[in-house]
């Protein structure tokens, strides 16, 4: 019997290996804020909030001269180190010119973080967008809170 239980315990210590960290991601709540394409002003760091978002994994939002859509929804590895972004929750928009339809880019924002759209800045910008901000992801119900700038 003491075999079997000193198999286990190893087996199940390798299966976990450095991945168990015991942490897993919170599933946000359902953001209580207005919404939509309209100056918020500056949040605490100086820059303006051209409009605040929440749209579903597929789902778009659009003020006529770009779209941006939430194209995958990406949860955190648990392998990863503290603090590496590939630890916290993700997604990954599309931007999309909407006069011709053009995709100008996609691009990959952590939750709680975000800003700066770097394979496309220059094309971005001259649409309004100089950054986006991930408040919140729910993986669960599939969607991304998120704040253009």
């Amino acid at each position: 019997m003491r075999t079997y239980f000193v198999a286990f315990v190893l087996t199940a210590g390798c299966a976990l290996g450095c991945c168990f960290n015991g942490s897993a991601h919170t599933e946000a709540a359902y953001p209580n804020v207005e919404l939509g394409w309209k100056d918020f002003g500056s949040n605490s760091g100086g820059a303006v909030i051209r409009g605040r978002f929440v749209v579903r994994k597929g789902e778009t939002t659009d003020n006529g001269k770009i779209q941006i859509k939430v194209l995958e929804l990406i949860s955190p590895d648990r392998c990863a180190e503290a603090g590496a972004i590939n630890a916290q929750a993700r997604v990954r928009f599309q931007f999309v010119r909407s006069s011709d339809h053009k995709v100008l880019c996609e691009d990959i924002f952590p939750e709680h973080g975000g800003v700066n759209i770097e394979p496309c800045g220059a094309m971005v910008a001259e649409l309004g967008v100089g950054g986006i901000w991930v408040s919140a992801v729910s993986l669960k119900e599939e969607w991304a809170f998120f704040e253009v700038r």
